[in-house]
């Protein structure tokens, strides 16, 4: 059986391109169980928001 620790990979570098209160977004370099490794590959992660889009009655959208 294997074992979980064989399945994890290895972040072996990072590059944040934009951190701020907002957002990380990042492009990150993994070694692979096997040895192997990737890149790039780009993650982010946010904060909680919320988005309201305003219309009237007539199905217009309206924008400030």
């Amino acid at each position: 059986m294997n074992d979980d620790k064989d399945l994890i990979w290895q972040e072996i570098e990072t590059e944040h391109i934009i951190q701020n209160e907002w957002i990380d977004l990042r492009k990150s370099k993994y070694r692979f169980p096997d040895g192997s490794e990737f890149e790039p590959y780009y993650s982010y992660s946010r904060r909680d928001y919320v988005v309201i889009v305003a219309s009237d009655e007539d199905g217009n959208y309206l924008c400030v």
